[in-house]
């Protein structure tokens, strides 16, 4: 009896060990968990650094054709409410793309390749409130976790939209696309601070 228990008891623990390690892999393979970590990290960087700063540095440019910090925050919102948007058109037709090319989204923060953001991109006021652009990034972010909320593990791997800058994206290449695009600007934003010390 005490030797059929103890077949039983190692059988058990071989299918934990195999769960476990194809789990690992599986979190490996797609990012699992992690999905989320880049576009959380930036943006609680972004908070933590921009609710420090003094009040009458926010809505102070460098120059006259340049933006100030919560001109660069709202500029966030913008584009991420807008991308939220095109996520969500993207996952209700859900268009598999079998191989999706991993792209390097990472040199998104590369801030000595210079863009322009699409008009829809721009911020609208020469001045905001910090309250009224944290309130707007809230907003945005609510709307994009509305976005990945329809959509399941295989759609964030095979349904694609596309980037003015990398072309078609997955939708986790999005999501970390998103938080890399947020970091760029928290540079920007130091930047800004930096020079008008």
């Amino acid at each position: 009896m005490v030797g059929l228990n103890f077949q039983v008891f190692f059988y058990l623990i071989q299918i934990i060990i195999t769960l476990l390690f194809f789990l690992k892999i599986g979190n490996i393979l797609y990012k699992g968990a992690d999905f989320l970590s880049i576009l959380t990290e930036a943006r609680q960087e972004l908070i933590d650094y921009i609710t420090q700063l003094p009040i009458d540095s926010l809505n102070t440019a460098i120059d006259k054709d340049s933006w100030t910090v919560l001109q660069v925050v709202e500029h966030l919102a913008l584009m991420e409410e807008d991308v939220s948007t095109v996520l969500k058109d993207a996952i209700l037709k859900r268009e598999f793309i079998e191989e999706v090319r991993q792209k390097p989204i990472h040199l998104t923060t590369d801030r000595t390749q210079k863009f322009s953001a699409p008009d829809k991109w721009q911020p609208k006021q020469e001045t905001y409130s910090l309250e009224e652009v944290l309130h707007h990034l809230e907003k945005s972010r609510e709307s994009l976790n509305n976005a990945f909320a329809h959509a399941n593990d295989a759609d964030l791997e095979h349904v694609v939209a596309k980037n003015d800058a990398f072309g078609a994206l997955s939708l986790a290449q999005w999501s970390d696309f998103i938080g890399y695009h947020e970091q760029r600007h928290l540079a920007q934003i130091k930047e800004i601070i930096a020079a008008i010390s």
